[in-house]
């Protein structure tokens, strides 16, 4: 039964990304990322926003090149490709043969939970949270072989694989709490100074490496000073008034987020113990009350999944690993060096993925898959845990020990729980939760008439919308154009393979500061007015075309009244206008529409 359990799981994790493939286009963050991928070599200088995402970007650039024909599917093929890596290294960490989990099944069913939250309510193409979960998954692996084995080669790779994550997004520099783990397992294992020095030395010699080639490349590649500028922009960025990305905004949102996530955890473990000790006396009744706590709590979450979004079952999840990895780490004995190891790695990972995003815990959700077959063997595998706690007796002032012990059968009937409990979550989670579009799949099934969206579906409404914005604006621009879009829209830069006018596809992400600040470089260095394409309906929502107005307030505002002046400045007219879209054209461009 175990092996055919392996299978089912196998089959899962390899049929449904391929599903999910042919369904969704979302115009935001994904045709951002599609965007400077397909400008990354020929007119890097045009995307050149958050630049400091340049390993991401490299990897796109390279699929693109060689891929990009397929466009947008073949992107979504990549993020399947990047998923199945981190899933294998994650596996090859835990399941072999002198592994961590006996039980394969507990890995695998890890496995395909955490891939539930690589799809559910994500991006699904290749992208920097990916990405970065796949090179710092890389580094974790080769840093517990180091550890392990105590070779320098692997310390050298696990250095090298921790640069290009911080090269592929910053904030995974985080990721240098690891070299931590070194210094205590030198200490606990009574590594020999000289060794352990030479341990050091070899991380930090691959991040060394590492960094000098990846410079290497970008002055051969004439990226080096648009690097370096987006690494200034960031740092100026995180002081103003606006925005998400300042460091007292990005720590209490952290704070926040772990505070949810241990909340959450405890009550669902504190629940399932209930469950578990409300059913102790009696073997029949025990089993009775635990098959329809299952099934109440199966039939809840299936009914909540389809009504509300991922944030339950990521936090509880995070929570979740925290909780058991922390019992990990203080409660079980040097015996289970490897399993406190590979804990503080996983809390560490979830904790760099959920630092220095504008959602915190929602990236965070990538790293889950790398602690979660720890929960897996904490509540199934590990001895039976027993812990004391001093009581003072009522009118009494001696204490006595209290034992509270966690037997085979008590952690298996709450792990029985929980997965049933994650399991009727996520199916309904991943049928419907499609980023930044129509939230029943069965609606999804016009496709657009557009060479890069072959093999792609949405809704009717969508695809008419987008089919008549690419037949109008085919009209007055090329591939290689200058195009301004505004709103919410850099999808239409990658099917139209123009260059962003304001150096980035998304401008409305610039803050008021930094929009005003491209529109004057756009002028000095490119005379030429551009066509430009707006939204006059909420992109970002996932029932456009029928999702109301624009953003009134915030950033958005302040941009648009720029943009606004300008417009009116340049005397700009309309080309073409739907319900969903508005073309204008410069003086001197002929309007033949």
């Amino acid at each position: 039964m175990p092996h055919k359990q392996n299978i089912l799981f196998f089959f899962f994790l390899l049929a449904v990304p391929l599903l999910l493939l042919f369904q969704g286009i979302d115009f935001t963050d994904t045709g951002w990322v599609l965007s400077n991928y397909q400008h990354f070599f020929f007119a890097p200088a045009s995307t050149s926003y958050w630049f400091h995402l340049w390993f991401s970007n490299m990897i796109g650039g390279l699929w693109n090149t060689l891929f990009g024909w397929g466009g947008l599917l073949s992107f979504k093929i990549a993020g399947v490709l990047i998923f199945w890596a981190t899933a294998f290294f994650v596996y090859k960490i835990y399941g072999r043969p002198q592994g961590i989990l006996k039980q394969k099944n507990f890995l695998w069913a890890a496995l395909a939970l955490g891939m539930v939250l690589h799809f559910a309510g994500k991006i699904t193409v290749l992208h920097y949270n990916n990405i970065s979960m796949l090179t710092l998954t890389i580094c974790a692996f080769f840093l517990f072989l180091g550890l392990e084995r105590s070779s320098p080669v692997f310390f050298f790779c696990s250095g090298a694989a921790l640069t290009l994550a911080a090269l592929a997004r910053l904030p995974n520099i985080c990721a240098l709490a690891f070299t931590g783990l070194i210094l205590y397992n030198g200490v606990v294992e009574k590594i020999p100074f000289p060794r352990l020095t030479r341990d050091l030395l070899s991380f930090f010699a691959g991040m060394a490496a590492a960094l000098t080639a990846a410079l290497a490349i970008m002055k051969a590649l004439g990226h080096l000073e648009l690097y370096l500028n987006s690494l200034g922009d960031l740092l100026f960025s995180s002081k103003e008034e606006f925005t998400n990305y300042g460091s007292n905004d990005m720590v209490k949102r952290f704070l926040r987020h772990w505070a949810k996530a241990l909340l959450i955890a405890s009550a669902v473990f504190g629940f399932s113990c209930l469950v578990n000790l409300a059913s102790r006396r009696s073997p029949v009744l025990r089993r009775f009350f635990f098959i329809a706590a299952a099934m109440g709590m199966g039939a809840l979450s299936y009914w909540y999944g389809w009504q509300k979004s991922d944030e339950f079952i990521i936090f509880s999840s995070a929570g979740l690993i925290a909780l058991s990895c922390g019992c990990i780490i203080l409660f079980l004995d040097r015996t289970f060096q490897k399993q406190k190891l590979l804990s503080v790695i996983s809390i560490l990972l979830i904790c760099t993925l959920s630092t220095g995003s504008d959602t915190g815990m929602t990236v965070g959700a990538y790293g889950i898959i790398f602690g979660l077959p720890l929960v897996f063997w904490f509540w199934y595998e590990a001895p039976e845990l027993s812990l004391l706690f001093s009581v003072k007796e009522k009118n009494k002032e001696n204490r006595r020990q209290v034992s509270v012990n966690l037997g085979a059968a008590d952690k298996k009937n709450i792990i029985g729980l929980i997965l049933v409990l994650y399991t009727s979550y996520g199916i309904p989670l991943l049928l419907r939760d499609v980023y930044r579009d129509n939230s029943i799949r069965w609606k999804m099934t016009a496709p657009v008439n557009h060479p890069l969206l072959r093999g792609e579906y949405t809704t009717e409404e969508r695809a008419a919308a987008i089919e008549a914005l690419m037949e109008a604006l085919e009209k007055y621009v090329r591939p290689g154009d200058y195009l301004l879009s505004f709103e919410s829209i850099p999808m239409v830069h990658f099917l139209m393979g123009t260059k962003p006018y304001l150096y980035n596809s998304w401008p409305i992400l610039y803050l008021p500061t930094e929009f005003r600040r491209a529109l004057d470089k756009a002028r000095l260095e490119r005379p030429l007015l551009p066509v430009i394409v707006l939204a006059k309906v909420q992109i970002r929502s996932k029932t456009w075309p029928d999702s109301g107005g624009v953003s009134p307030g915030g950033v958005a505002a302040e941009d648009r009244k720029i943009l606004l002046d300008f417009i009116e400045e340049k005397n700009y007219r309309t080309a073409w206008e739907s319900a969903a879209f508005h073309i204008l054209i410069p003086p001197g461009v002929e309007n033949v529409l």
